[in-house]
């Protein structure tokens, strides 16, 4: 069976400790590791961290955390790929099965255990390196514009600017959320980006990325609005 990866360093700087800050009644990190252990697709869900602390929390809510990152994987400009990749070598050397693995991040609370199977079944009738979770575009990215030296709004496409909404071939992003690929595929440090992708499509309701306090904010707004008002009733265990 697979494995789950979370990549969760410690130093985060935007939002301090964002990784176990309190988020509508349980640390942010439990959110992807509830998800993934309930979704039956993997068998065990493992923490990449630099952090004691964040492990601990990880470990509370079931996950494992067999290793601490080196200070060389935790800075600001690793790569989740890197992170994941050199997760999946010291879990194969552990003795662990590495042959399938979903890389979900520690700020995805909007994952569903649906979501995770969804994917993976998407991942493997596609016949696509990777599977990612991705989301429409909540406004015609064909209508934009950029903003010149007077301030004047100038069209990057004056054509599609003038045509209904509805006429505009849709386009989609990355949700951030989580990642299917094999353990071989992580290892060989290609990005999603660099091979084939299938794109498992999640709603504009489930999707924010969360990197700043405002975003941080509304997005525990967003969660209790679908959970009720005092948030996820299953929050400690």
């Amino acid at each position: 069976m697979a494995i789950a990866v979370i990549p969760a360093r410690g130093g985060s700087k935007r939002i301090p400790r964002k990784n176990v800050r309190p988020f509508a009644g349980a640390p942010m990190i439990s959110y992807p590791i509830r998800a993934a252990l309930g979704s039956g697709a993997v068998e065990s869900v493992f923490v990449t961290t630099d952090d004691p602390e964040i492990a601990a929390a990880a470990e509370k809510y079931g996950a494992k955390a067999p290793f601490l990152r080196s200070a060389e994987l935790s800075g600001d400009f690793v790569t989740s790929t890197e992170a994941v990749a050199d997760a999946v070598r010291r879990l194969r050397d552990l003795g662990e099965d590495v042959s399938e693995v979903l890389c979900i991040y520690a700020t995805a609370p909007f994952v569903e255990p649906s979501d995770i199977t969804g994917a993976y079944e998407l991942w493997k009738r596609s016949g696509a390196d990777y599977c990612l979770s991705m989301c429409a575009y909540d406004f015609p990215w064909q209508r934009a514009c950029r903003i010149d030296g007077n301030g004047i709004a100038v069209p990057l496409d004056r054509k599609s600017i003038m045509m209904r909404s509805q006429d505009l071939e849709p386009r989609f992003h990355d949700a951030g959320a989580f990642y299917w690929a094999s353990g071989s595929v992580w290892m060989s440090g290609k990005s999603p980006w660099e091979t084939s992708s299938a794109a498992f499509l999640m709603p504009e309701s489930r999707v924010l990325d969360i990197d700043t306090p405002e975003d941080f904010r509304k997005a525990e707004l967003m969660y209790r609005a679908m959970h009720g008002a005092f948030g996820d009733t299953r929050q400690d265990p």
